[in-house]
């Protein structure tokens, strides 16, 4: 799953303005490239001793004198690609499986690094980034399902903090990439490529989730699952010859009390067809969690764009900032990881946005503070990834097998649509984006308090 989180950590240097010198007499100093994209005949070149310039897409795509909007139409074209793949790709991690739809992204991920490598042309990178996007949801969002619907649910929090933190040290990779080893963009592409080659690979060789089997009632192939995990782990695989599930049982139930046999099957056949958006508003609770999360989830992400565009204009070194943030990252996810294993989703969403508030209400008093700056928004970058696992490793306890990947997608469809304006609010001075993410804060705060995680025995009755 992290095999493209090699490429699209990089984004934030692949975009990175590089150290320009012009020549003033005799001596070259530093300059800025509106002065030599206004006075054509003022000679330049990129300052290469600097840490900060990077053969990167300002240099490829000869960028120098471009307004910011082209260079930032890469993420917008990325989170578009996001927006679109929420209401198709997600939705068909439900209909057909987990697995075929994760193959899908992982195949678009391959395809698509490997066209940005050969590519020279910007027209191309944007529709590119855009399929990047689209891909990301089948990879990112419906294979994560299929990750955590595999585990036993004891495991269920700390498989899925340990891909966020895997997630955090290829963020570590590619800054001590560019900072050290290398200045040209396209190596860092090598690793994306052939991880997820391997990711494919190895995919093709497992079986479909079992839950997501149970929830449309294939239960014999769900047995056929549990059998082959059993003989992996050097255990008796006939123990699941004659096991009944939950929902196999309410649809025996279902056969007594209904006249016509036939009709019943085929209605249960059809449980695919149905589980919808639709179907999940009628039910009261599961209306209210998904209202709620989308508050939660829309907040969110503007706060997490808000810090990752806000962070080229911290005081000091990017790479120093960026490791800050790391650090941030794997503190909240381990943290996170942990308190959902012994607590419930409300609590450590709470946890997450208090610490987040004391952050981003310390920006207001201490913005004027260079040294304190970073170490004030690291706080608050702690926060929104504590609530990001949390609410990754949540969302199966606010919602039924059948509605995962569609929940996904609806939630990341919404708040990524929304997020389109944290790039913006980013650039306005300061204390207004940190206060935006203070008010985005309290609505997540608020909103995660009549949070309530559902029966899963009881959600799975559903028709």
């Amino acid at each position: 799953m992290s095999s493209s989180s090699f490429f699209l950590s990089s984004l934030v240097f692949l975009e990175l303005e590089p150290r320009y010198v012009c020549l003033r007499g005799v001596q070259w100093e530093s300059c800025k490239a509106a002065e030599f994209c206004e006075n054509k005949g003022l000679q330049w070149k990129i300052d290469w001793t600097n840490a900060e310039s990077l053969s990167n897409f300002i240099m490829y795509f000869d960028l120098y004198c471009d307004s910011q909007f082209k260079i930032g139409l890469f993420g917008s074209l990325f989170l578009a690609g996001i927006v679109l793949g929420s209401v198709t790709l997600t939705r068909l991690g439900d209909i057909y499986g987990r697995k075929p739809i994760f193959l899908i992204g992982m195949a678009i991920q391959i395809l698509t690094t490997v066209g940005v490598l050969m590519n020279s042309n910007i027209m191309v990178a944007y529709a590119l980034f855009f399929i990047i996007g689209f891909g990301v949801t089948g990879k990112q969002f419906v294979g994560f399902s299929y990750l955590v619907e595999m585990q036993p649910h004891y495991t269920q929090a700390y498989v899925s903090s340990f891909e966020f933190i895997f997630e955090a040290f290829v963020y570590l990779f590619v800054v001590i990439y560019f900072s050290l080893i290398s200045k040209t963009w396209q190596y860092v592409g090598i690793p994306s490529l052939g991880l997820g080659v391997i990711g494919c690979l190895s995919l093709l060789s497992q079986p479909e989730s079992p839950r997501f089997l149970i929830s449309v009632g294939e239960y014999e192939k769900a047995r056929q699952v549990f059998k082959r995990i059993a003989r992996v782990n050097n255990q008796d695989p006939s123990k699941f010859d004659k096991v009944s599930f939950a929902e196999e049982d309410i649809q025996q139930k279902m056969l007594i009390i209904q006249d016509e046999i036939t009709s019943v099957t085929d209605n249960l056949k059809s449980n695919r067809k149905k589980s919808d958006l639709k179907e999940l508003l009628q039910n009261s609770q599961l209306r209210a969690n998904l209202i709620l999360a989308n508050f939660i989830w829309c907040s969110l992400m503007i706060n997490y764009y808000i810090l990752a565009f806000y962070l080229k204009y911290f005081p000091g070194n990017i790479y120093e900032n960026t490791l800050y943030m790391i650090g941030a990252d794997l503190l909240a996810y381990i943290v996170s990881g942990t308190l959902m294993k012994k607590t419930d989703l409300k609590k450590s969403l709470v946890l997450a946005q208090i610490i987040s508030i004391i952050g981003s209400s310390l920006y207001q008093l201490v913005y004027t503070n260079d040294k304190i700056i970073p170490f004030v928004v690291i706080f608050c970058r702690f926060g929104i990834s504590m609530s990001f696992n949390s609410v990754y490793i949540g969302n199966n306890r606010l919602f039924p097998t059948q509605f995962q990947s569609t929940t996904f997608g609806f939630l990341n469809f919404l708040s990524h649509c929304l997020s389109v304006g944290a790039p913006i609010i980013a650039e306005i001075s300061d204390p207004i984006p940190i206060l935006i993410f203070l008010g985005c804060c309290v609505i997540t705060l608020i909103s995660a308090i009549f949070l309530k995680e559902v029966n899963r025995d009881l959600l799975n009755q559903i028709k």
